[in-house]
């Protein structure tokens, strides 16, 4: 993750969900393989496992425990370069409680959707900070065995442009 990403929202928009078999970023098609190997002929995996395979993108993952079947969540285990640049760590704290509007918008609608399905969702967004214009391109992945207890879930940002900047809807989509 870049400085340049370490802003609050100043705007927040919704997601746009997509089929998992569309993400096209290394380390989050890395992590949705993870899954799927873990998972075998289950629905879903029981619990994470780490291993070598995704060691290296631990540091961008987040964990999240499902409360109330979905109607919030409760950041778990946080990898250090998820929320960066945060005066206070989010370990423990619910996601309708975070601090910036970006985040407590785009998780919920994502991780309700995984509740949902019980399948992997991928999930698209524009994230406008003070310092710069990003896509931010999201996988999320459920654990529980018969209902999803607990979320993982990593999000890759690229730059669209500086601030103000203006880009077409449509690119959202381009990879």
């Amino acid at each position: 993750m870049n400085a340049f990403a370490n802003s609050l929202a100043v705007s927040a928009a919704p997601p746009e969900i997509v089929p998992a078999n569309t993400v096209q970023n290394s380390n989050l098609r890395a992590l949705l393989a993870h899954w799927e190997r873990l998972r075998g002929n289950e629905a879903m995996p029981a619990q994470p496992r780490v291993s070598r395979e995704i060691a290296h993108l631990l540091k961008y993952v987040h964990f999240s425990d499902v409360i109330e079947d979905g109607e919030n969540f409760r950041f778990h285990l946080i990898g250090d370069a998820v929320f960066q640049g945060l005066c206070e760590n989010q370990t423990g704290k619910l996601v309708s409680d975070h601090p910036d509007m970006g985040v407590r918008l785009r998780l919920p609608i994502l991780m309700r959707e995984v509740v949902r399905t019980r399948q992997p969702v991928v999930g698209l967004a524009i994230r406008i900070t003070g310092n710069a214009n990003l896509r931010a391109d999201s996988v999320w992945l459920p654990f529980g065995g018969p209902e999803v207890k607990q979320i993982m879930g990593m999000t890759a940002l690229t730059p669209l442009g500086p601030p103000g900047s203006s880009y077409p809807r449509p690119d959202i989509r381009r990879r």
